[in-house]
């Protein structure tokens, strides 16, 4: 039985010591002359057939394992401290509002009340006294035409 093997070589490097320069030609996918193109055609054109996932899938590839376990524990803590802060707010804007409404709102009635109570006798106070006055004026009044008349 014959085996066929392959054989390996080695090529060594040719030493250019001035690579030639090329002309610069653009690549364009379209068969159109570009004044032919409008813009939008041309940005649809440049657009890449992947997703925004696909892009950060790829970029776990990048990104090494140690940085991306830093990364996430970082974005963790950092997410739970806020979810805590949050939590702990709202826990305390309930306590206080249900405390004002409890407490507070209760004792506003009564102030107001004890208000109209006080603003209600000082009128009573007012009439009682404009009344007395004008019968103290019309007896004095009628004093000095008792006298008048003697």
């Amino acid at each position: 039985m014959k085996h066929n093997l392959a054989m390996l070589f080695t090529i060594p490097r040719l030493y250019i010591p001035h690579p030639p320069s090329l002309p610069q030609i653009p690549i364009s996918n379209s068969p159109f002359p570009d004044s032919e193109i409008s813009d939008s055609e041309s940005l649809s054109d440049r657009t890449p057939d992947e997703s925004l996932t696909d892009r950060l899938n790829a970029l776990r590839d990048i990104i090494p394992p140690q940085t991306r376990a830093k990364l996430t524990n970082t974005l963790t803590t950092t997410y739970n401290g806020a979810a805590k802060t949050v939590t702990f707010g709202g826990k305390s804007l309930w306590v206080i509002c249900t405390s004002v409404l409890l407490l507070g709102l209760p004792y506003a009635l009564a102030f107001q009340d004890e208000q109209m109570v006080q603003e209600e006798e000082r009128q009573r106070q007012l009439m009682s006294e404009g009344a007395s006055g004008l019968m103290s004026a019309g007896q004095e009044g009628q004093q000095g035409q008792t006298k008048a008349a003697l």
